[in-house]
């Protein structure tokens, strides 16, 4: 559904398709990146994307 280099407008089409496809009034979605610290060997993710989409919105 998302694209190899996920932009806003992919993002929100992936958006509408989930929110269509489902029987829900709205959705929201978050995009999450992974970070690694290679010299302190710690792992976290940091948000990239977030949308708040409601079926009153299409």
């Amino acid at each position: 559904m998302l694209k190899i280099m996920p932009n806003d407008a992919h993002f929100y089409e992936a958006a509408q398709l989930v929110l269509k496809a489902t029987a829900k009034d709205s959705i929201h979605l978050q995009l999450w990146e992974p970070s690694v610290n290679s010299n302190s060997g710690t792992y976290s993710r940091v948000l990239i994307n977030e949308i708040h989409l409601k079926n009153q919105d299409l």
